[in-house]
């Protein structure tokens, strides 16, 4: 479990936060993006409080400042066509508990030679002074036959005394079949006692909620290409990947489960995205390829080392308007230096853009 390198009593009157605290786990910048991990917690509180539910314009969000200027947590487009949401947006359900447990905003890249930064938000009286983490997070080494291009640790949201979380790798995002594959891998550590993973999504239509049915753990992965500043949320129904009920199995401690997720095809000059994973956490700077992973799997959902999926014809129907206008919308990075605000340059919104709802936020994790 991610441990928190500060933290900060919360100074707020609100009775149900009060006597909280903010934890900042790290910030991590990239040449494309920055990553910040926080949480807030609560001694007796689990739940939602007031504050977080119904605010609109979420003010107590964490800014991150740098060299003067103010860094808000990244804008995306909501159906109306006005810049008034965020990537991450804050869940009408979002979750307090007892022990911090991390979640991530993504904000704009920081200049190369800043080394540290305030976090800072109306919740706390002084603003936390944080070390600036650079590039992206190291992974583990792979092999030719499984490459790993990111991990994830992700706890259980539905069961906060379940301990044994869930693993995350990425093996491949590839440009295949006119769309943008993931293949990821689900697996519990040594000596867990394997669950059903379904909880280990956004659960309940949490995160991306406007497409989300009941199979948010396929559904809640999302990508972020500030290149064109655009995101994207899977296309497709929920009998896919490891959701359909023909292969559909928990994940043992023994054998990793090897899933997909379908994506609009990206912008032909895209060489990386940052990957939303699971609702819970934001691996940055992950390489697009070419081509599906090869060799093909004999089976729909292969155990890690024994092949890759094969995208089935009903899916890729998918992969067609206006299917593909409703998982894509316009982003914005906000960067405010006294009055003047400075954003990406923005294109053209697509036919059909959707609301981003909660994208990238989470309210439980390891």
């Amino acid at each position: 479990m991610a441990k928190p390198v500060a933290s900060a009593p919360l100074a707020t009157n609100d009775p149900q936060l009060k006597g909280g605290t903010l934890y900042v786990f790290s910030v991590r910048s990239t040449d494309s993006s920055t990553r910040l991990e926080w949480a807030i917690t609560h001694p007796t509180l689990n739940g939602a409080p007031v504050l977080m539910q119904v605010s609109q314009s979420r003010p107590w969000l964490p800014h991150l400042i740098a060299k003067s200027k103010d860094y808000a947590p990244t804008e995306f487009r909501y159906q109306d066509g006005g810049f008034t949401g965020w990537l991450p947006e804050v869940s009408k359900l979002l979750g307090v508990n007892p022990e911090p447990r991390p979640i991530f905003g993504a904000y704009a890249p920081l200049p190369a030679d800043v080394t540290e930064v305030d976090v800072t938000t109306p919740l706390i009286a002084t603003p936390i002074k944080v070390k600036v983490d650079r590039g992206a997070e190291p992974v583990p080494a792979g092999t030719p036959d499984v490459p790993i291009l990111g991990r994830s640790v992700i706890g259980d949201i539905a069961n906060v005394d379940h301990k044994d979380p869930l693993i995350i790798t990425l093996h491949g995002l590839r440009r295949a079949h006119g769309g943008t594959v993931l293949y990821y891998s689900a697996v519990f550590p040594a000596g867990a006692q394997p669950q059903d993973f379904a909880n280990w999504g956004a659960g309940g239509g949490l995160l991306n909620g406007v497409w989300i049915s009941d199979d948010p753990f396929v559904q809640a992965f999302g990508l972020i290409d500030r290149g064109t500043m655009k995101a994207y949320v899977a296309v497709g129904q929920r009998k896919q990947s490891c959701y359909s009920d023909y292969t559909f199995r928990p994940p043992t401690a023994e054998a990793a489960m090897v899933c997909w997720v379908l994506f609009p095809p990206l912008d032909t000059t895209t060489n990386q995205v940052d990957v939303m994973v699971g609702g819970k956490a934001l691996i940055q700077s992950v390489p697009v390829t070419d081509g599906a992973l090869l060799p093909a799997a004999a089976v729909p959902v292969p155990d890690l080392g024994r092949g890759w999926p094969t995208i089935p014809d009903t899916a890729l129907t998918w992969l067609q308007q206006p299917y593909l206008a409703n998982a894509t919308t316009l982003i914005r990075d906000v960067v405010t230096d006294g009055a003047m605000t400075q954003s990406g340059q923005q294109l053209e919104p697509p036919r059909h853009v959707r609301r981003l709802a909660g994208l990238g936020f989470l309210h439980r994790s390891a």
